[in-house]
């Protein structure tokens, strides 16, 4: 629905959602507390999600390409009730 409303916008909200569900996927590896040995792995495994670490939510949308003010604004909402700081 969002690429067919802002088709100019179609690949950065293609590369936002494959990102998001990268890391999404990624979560499953992590534990609270891993081994030492376990480190190295989970470097390989998460690197959607150590990448993306010290970002806001706002700063993915932005990272992906998405430009448009009011698409971006829709996603600050999402974020808003996503209980993320959306800046």
């Amino acid at each position: 629905m969002l690429a067919d409303r802002y088709p100019d916008e179609r690949k950065a909200i293609a590369r936002l959602f494959r990102l998001v569900r990268a890391i999404f996927d990624e979560l499953r590896h992590l534990k609270v507390e891993p081994r030492w040995h376990e480190l190295p792995m989970l470097l390989l495994r998460c690197r959607h999600l150590l990448g993306s670490a010290d970002l806001t939510f706002r700063e993915l949308v932005e990272r992906c390409g998405i430009r448009h003010p009011e698409l971006i604004d829709i996603f600050d909402v999402f974020a808003a009730f996503s209980g993320l700081p959306a800046r």
